[in-house]
């Protein structure tokens, strides 16, 4: 049993005002999944509500609270999921990324220099198309329910992922995004979950914005 990761957080959320319409994930057990080699779950952590102090919610919503004004604000979240994909035979080159973004012309990279990563992908209001390129996960056919899987080419020779999942309503337009974020797979730790989970609470806050769903905070 892993000890809980701790998350530092700068916010001073007192009251939640996000409704919790998140469902309970359907998600293997440990010899069932991630750590049977027999399962396409293998190597794939599903970060477990007790495994992150504090809550997810309240991560998300002390990062709305410093950038946008909440008040009178009607916001639903229904998927908020991070899971470690550690699957030993991902892996891909360089050229071989590029070659990826730019055929399916989907994503958004941005720049990164912490914990490692090369690059952060992000894909907003689409689901993965289970049959383009190789895929680490399951290819269930099912491409509404994803578990940590990643495209090869997502991330950079000898790198894992973490792949987060964020679906949320802000008065009334729906924003479905997806992160990779690549981390050397000899380096990894589960310290990494910090940068990655605040990397996708940065996203959300670039789209909030880009979207103008939420007031900025009076300077």
């Amino acid at each position: 049993m892993h000890k809980p990761i701790v998350i530092e957080n700068t916010g001073t959320t007192h009251n939640i005002s996000i409704e919790d319409a998140r469902k309970k994930v359907d998600y293997p057990g440990y010899l069932t999944g991630e750590g049977n080699i027999y399962s396409c779950h293998y190597g794939i952590h599903l970060y477990r509500e007790n495994e992150i102090i504090p809550s997810k919610l309240v991560l998300l919503q002390s990062s709305l609270e410093q950038k946008f004004n909440l008040k009178g604000a009607d916001i639903t979240l229904n998927r908020f999921e991070i899971y470690s994909n550690m699957d030993p035979f991902a892996g891909a080159s360089a050229a071989g990324l590029a070659g990826g973004l730019i055929g399916l012309g989907i994503y958004e990279v941005l720049s990164t220099d912490v914990a490692g990563a090369s690059e952060a992908i992000y894909q907003e209001g689409k689901e993965i198309d289970l049959n383009r390129g190789t895929l680490s996960g399951c290819d269930s056919g099912q491409s509404k329910i994803q578990h940590g899987e990643f495209y090869v080419r997502e991330v950079l020779d000898q790198h894992v992922a973490i792949v987060t999942y964020l679906n949320i309503y802000i008065n009334g337009a729906f924003l479905k995004l997806r992160s990779v974020y690549p981390v050397k797979r000899k380096a990894f730790d589960r310290e990494a979950l910090r940068p990655a989970l605040m990397t996708m609470l940065g996203f959300l806050n670039i789209k909030i914005e880009e979207k103008k769903l939420l007031p900025l905070l009076e300077q």
